[in-house]
């Protein structure tokens, strides 16, 4: 959608609902290019509409692995849209190069940034879509372009032993699936009260230039940052109704 907010009230005007002839299912994160076409990740086939939340839909897909994220683009003068790249689990945050040239994107369930070029339809992972970083210690959640030729992601919780088995096999999961239930942790009362918050930034040669983190904070489940000259803002979704920052 686009609000436009130069008059008395905001007017929201819808640009796209689906890509391709697909319905969009849980549209995620968006960046603007220089040129204007926006850029935007579906993150999965799991919609919160039908499972009652985002982070419900994340669980699903966290558990069946569909890998039916898509990367679209749509462009405002034209109204056309198409699909840059599919085939991500849980198709997460995006950023557009410094240059412009390439897009960044999160793939948050198999601990992955990937980078495919702008222009590029209908690629999928491995023909036109890049593995830039791979076995992050967390999962990667939002994505935004930095100072300095940084980007920066959110780790919107660490990785753990139990889980990373639970992931590579599939009968573990069947058999979860099948006999309990997934926890909906979208709510504010199943938030912990303290956990782990972490961050880290790259850059287009693929290096590690930066990385913060904190255990056992008030302010936890980081999902992205926003850099300015001196601060870092932080997103989070631990529901404590506050804006959290660093300054640098």
């Amino acid at each position: 959608c686009r609000a436009d907010l130069s008059g008395g009230e905001a007017v929201v005007t819808v640009l796209c609902t689906e890509v391709d002839g697909v319905r969009l299912s849980c549209p995620d994160a968006l960046a603007v290019a220089p040129d204007g076409i926006i850029y935007f990740s579906d993150a999965t086939g799991f919609s919160p509409v039908t499972y009652g939340n985002a982070d419900l839909a994340f669980q699903y897909e966290s558990y069946y692995h569909s890998s039916d994220g898509r990367v679209c683009a749509y462009d405002p003068a034209t109204g056309q849209s198409r699909v840059v790249a599919s085939g991500f689990s849980g198709a997460n945050g995006i950023a557009v190069s410094h240059d412009g040239r390439y897009l960044y994107v999160c793939e948050t369930m198999e601990y992955s940034v990937w980078r495919i070029p702008a222009g590029i339809r209908d690629g999928v992972k491995g023909n036109g879509a890049e593995l830039f970083l791979s076995n992050l210690p967390g999962y990667p959640d939002n994505l935004s372009a930095g100072e300095d030729g940084r980007y920066w992601v959110g780790l919107v919780s660490p990785r753990t032993p139990s889980w990373d088995e639970m992931l590579s096999g599939t009968l573990l999961r069947k058999v979860f699936l099948r006999y309990s239930q997934i926890e909906d942790t979208g709510t504010p009362g199943a938030m912990p009260l303290t956990g782990t918050a972490a961050v880290f930034a790259f850059d287009d040669e693929g290096n590690i230039t930066a990385f913060c983190m904190a255990e056992d904070t008030e302010y936890h489940h980081i999902t992205g940052v926003c850099e300015t000259e001196d601060r870092l803002y932080f997103h989070s979704n631990n529901y404590t109704g506050k804006i959290g920052y660093l300054q640098k």
